[in-house]
């Protein structure tokens, strides 16, 4: 059975499903009380979705502020990254790993050094502890270039990934730049605020299907700790997003991005805009796969709130290597990121 060697031998979710298990191992079973899936759904209240030719005009622009206040999420059409390009990088992704296990295991992240960037690679991104209850997820991480080498198959696999980040960085950019027109600042707000040297990584996830999904989550309940999160799902729905007290189900759109604000884009707006909790469930049916790509500060830079006279600070100023330096002790979790910059 494959192991995760960072995590001392822990067997990763696709190699218990492939052994053929018929019951959860304790090591995945949540506790009851964060077992509650069901999520809403109605026309209603859903995630917003935004047409990009719409951010070129004033009321696109007051949408897109109204879901960066109310929601911290949007769905994004019309975006013009090629549909074939969507169909190779998910067809990638699943490829590599439907790969024999040694083949996976080849790019393991091996190193227990409590550092970013000793966590890229293939298994489970940072487990705090051995009492962490896992969740249903495998995954592979990269910094976008990457630090370590590429996986060498599927063969197509650096061309595809390196590719579709090329794509979606200068449409996180964009982004970034009408959240800044909608809050009244310069279009260079958040480039200045992120630095020369910006964080830009990918994280591409495989949630195997689970014999007993009610006893499971695949991503457990958190905000993303970085500033702006382009997810591209495929057609198996599964991500949920924390609304007024409620999960509603965020639901998939041919070629759509879920783009969501990140912690540090929180902080940065003295609480305009809201870094959502969200998670993502699995079913006993179907694997689903997502790939998300992740645009933030640079570790050094210095974060530091809008205020005015009208609004004073709400969170203090910190350092981004301060903030992921917490983070990797295994202090925060969920929300603790903002808990732990927030000013009582």
């Amino acid at each position: 059975m494959g192991l995760d060697p960072k995590d001392g031998g822990l067997p990763m979710v696709q190699d218990l499903v492939e052994s053929g298990i018929d019951e959860v191992p304790q090591r995945f079973v949540k506790p009851a009380e964060e077992r509650s899936f069901s999520a809403a759904r109605t026309e209603d209240d859903e995630v917003p979705v935004i047409h990009v030719a719409e951010l070129d005009t004033a009321e696109g622009i007051a949408k897109l502020n109204s879901a960066c206040r109310d929601w911290g999420f949007f769905q994004l059409i019309g975006h013009g990254i090629p549909p074939e390009l969507l169909k190779q990088v998910r067809k990638t992704v699943r490829d590599f790993f439907r790969l024999p296990r040694e083949q996976r295991e080849a790019y393991a992240i091996r190193s227990d050094a409590p550092s970013l960037a000793s966590q890229e690679g293939y298994g489970r991104f940072f487990v705090p502890s051995k009492e962490t209850v896992l969740d249903w997820d495998d995954l592979v991480y990269h910094f976008l270039p990457p630090i370590r080498n590429w996986p060498s198959n599927p063969p197509e696999y650096r061309k595809v990934v390196e590719e579709y980040g090329q794509e979606i960085r200068p449409l996180a950019i964009k982004l970034l730049q009408c959240m800044a027109e909608a809050l009244g600042q310069r279009a260079s707000f958040f480039s200045e605020a992120f630095g020369p040297s910006p964080h830009y990584a990918i994280r591409l996830n495989y949630y195997p299907p689970c014999p007993q999904p009610e006893l499971v989550i695949g991503i457990s309940p958190h905000s993303d700790l970085v500033g702006l999160t382009v997810l591209l799902q495929d057609e198996v729905e599964g991500l949920q997003v924390k609304k007024d007290g409620q999960w509603r189900s965020v639901r998939s759109i041919p070629d759509a991005f879920v783009v969501n604000v990140g912690d540090t884009i929180e902080i940065l707006t003295n609480g305009a805009y809201k870094s959502v909790e969200h998670r993502a469930v699995v079913n006993k049916e179907c694997s689903r796969i997502s790939i998300a790509t992740i645009y933030g500060p640079g570790r050094d830079r210095k974060l530091k709130p809008i205020t005015s006279e009208e609004m004073p600070p709400l969170y203090k100023e910190i350092s981004m290597a301060e903030l992921l330096e917490a983070f990797l002790s295994g202090e925060l979790n969920g929300k603790g990121h903002l808990q732990f910059v927030r000013i009582v």
